[in-house]
């Protein structure tokens, strides 16, 4: 069988992909990583961020810098099923605690949080947008601002659904904001909420609206980087997103819009389904249920502000939520929030509709939410064997 053309936006994502688990390799190797081959289709600014992204995620992997819990993934689900009705040791602890014994107020060096088991359901990695990068996305949501009558969707404080609750965003009115308050979703192709049997087909802020594609062009690289970070933390979850990409530009007709699609693929350099950009807005502990399980959500934060804060409440940890910063984490069974700002904050959210990875999955192949979360032994295998 013939393999499925990729578009030029996921050809980006693979080059980045390769040359960041290349230079994993080398490093884990003891091997001078500046020995590594120049990819022709990188630029010196890409390989540059590439390099940070190893680098802060080799720092997140020590064990002096792991977290963790004295219970499993599938026990905390358990317990969610059992309807809570016994008590639960919601808490993680350093592996290795300080030596002064005191724990921290919160958390501000790359770090992951494991399960029992060794399963990693969480990097924190803050320092991995270079500041190249955050002034590059936060340039593209005020473009967005400037050239769109309403960019991002905000709901008056009746409203039911709390993502676009006016409650919870600053009050553009009165704060004089540079950037509008708001959420919105992008998808190239995704299956409507309600209608689970019709063709999938790009999400409605991506069928006419000019600046919506710009904005996907101005965030490609960063989607891409994030990309490559996905195809280091979990393999498997990075291939099936690519190949579903890759399935899809090769033969999307019988699709909704699929010439629409084909055309937003060209431009989409990231596995991920789909991105949402939040801006000034605090957000309640929640989990997000739509999301997969065993699946990585990256939560990157950008702006000009201070004081920021991310909560897992369910580990008893707080991690300081500076702008650059990047979040991987199992979104649908984790609890997790962000804390109100000094200032202006955006977030781009890059994560999986299940139902997406699930579209004519091989018979050969495990169902994704099947695919547990990898432990360290396992990615360090992975990246050796390449």
């Amino acid at each position: 069988m013939e393999e499925a053309k990729e578009s030029p936006g996921l050809s980006l994502c693979q080059q980045v992909s390769d040359f960041m688990r290349m230079v994993l390799r080398f490093k884990i190797d003891g091997t001078d990583p500046s020995l590594v081959p120049i990819p022709a289709g990188l630029s010196a600014n890409m390989m540059e961020d590439s390099y940070l992204c190893v680098d802060i995620l080799l720092r997140a992997c020590q064990t002096i810098n792991t977290y963790q819990t004295p219970w499993t993934l599938h026990e905390l689900r358990n317990w969610r099923r059992g309807g809570r009705k016994k008590e639960f040791p919601l808490t993680a602890e350093l592996i290795h605690p300080s030596v002064n014994g005191q724990k921290e107020v919160y958390r501000d060096t790359p770090c992951n949080v494991r399960d029992r088991e060794g399963r990693i359901m969480c990097y924190y990695l803050p320092g991995i947008l270079s500041q190249r990068r955050q002034r590059q996305l936060q340039t593209a949501i005020l473009d967005l601002c400037d050239s769109s009558i309403q960019p991002l969707t905000l709901d008056p404080a009746s409203g039911r659904h709390w993502r676009t609750n006016s409650v919870l965003f600053k009050d553009g009115d009165t704060m004089n904001l540079r950037m509008d308050p708001g959420a919105a979703c992008y998808s190239p192709c995704w299956l409507e909420q309600g209608h689970p049997h019709s063709p999938p087909g790009p999400s409605a802020t991506l069928m006419n609206n000019i600046a919506n594609l710009t904005l996907l062009q101005d965030t490609q690289e960063v989607a891409a980087l994030m990309g490559g970070i996905l195809s280091i933390i979990h393999p498997a979850l990075f291939q099936r997103g690519m190949d579903v990409w890759k399935t899809l530009y090769a033969d999307p007709w019988p699709l909704r819009n699929g010439d629409r699609v084909r055309d937003l693929l060209d431009l989409w350099a990231t596995p991920f389904t789909a991105m949402s950009v939040i801006a000034n807005r605090e957000t309640p502990h929640h989990r997000d249920l739509n999301g997969g399980l065993n699946f990585f959500d990256a939560i990157l934060t950008f702006g000009t502000y201070e004081e920021g804060r991310f909560e897992l409440p369910e580990i008893g940890r707080r991690f300081r939520y500076d702008r650059g910063t990047a979040i991987f984490m199992e979104a649908r069974s984790l609890a997790h929030g962000a804390s109100a700002v000094v200032g202006e904050r955006c977030c781009l959210v890059l994560f999986f509709r299940p139902l997406m990875l699930k579209r004519e999955l091989p018979e050969e192949e495990m169902d994704p939410e099947d695919v547990p979360m990898p432990t360290l032994g396992e990615l360090r295998a992975a990246v050796r064997s390449d």
